[in-house]
């Protein structure tokens, strides 16, 4: 009885090492599924979601106080990015949205780079929500030289 016991144990044991595969599907024992739940755990850090939760950033790589690189995750879909985050207090900003007019939904990813004495200065990221190419975002410098036109005239006194 006891020989039996054993044997029917190591077989147990044995057996809980291995996964089933079945076409188009893997069952994974529990050893397996928790070390993929821990694999989970131990990603890089999450650092900001959008409020429908379809975007978030992760923290790759940190070093002197802000973050170096980054990945992007829309709906499943994940891109790793040089984008620098310092640490200015400020999370980033994500959104969800249709900004481009075609009826397909972009992730807007808004830094905050630097402030002071009551300037805030951002940068933004647009990222199509299909194949996650990063689009190009006019600089804000560019906007202001063609569109603001100024002169200076010299005043001159009389004496």
């Amino acid at each position: 009885m006891k020989k039996e016991m054993w044997l029917w144990l190591l077989g147990i044991s044995l057996l809980a090492g291995c996964s089933v595969t079945v076409p188009n599907e893997t069952v994974n024992t529990p050893a397996e599924q928790v070390s993929s739940q821990l694999e989970i755990q131990h990603e890089a850090p999450l650092i900001a979601v959008s409020d429908d939760e379809k975007v978030r950033l992760f923290a790759r790589n940190e070093a002197q106080n802000e973050i170096t690189e980054v990945t992007l995750d829309i709906d499943g879909k994940r891109k790793n990015f040089d984008w620098t985050i310092p640490d200015t207090g400020t999370k980033p900003q994500l959104f969800y949205t249709d900004l481009t007019n075609d009826h397909k939904e972009e992730a807007a990813i808004i830094i905050q780079t630097g402030r002071g004495t009551g300037l805030n200065h951002y940068e933004i990221h647009v990222v199509n929500g299909e194949d996650l190419s990063e689009m190009n975002v006019q600089h804000y410098e560019d906007i202001v030289a063609h569109t603001i036109e100024s002169t200076i005239t010299k005043k001159m006194m009389a004496h």
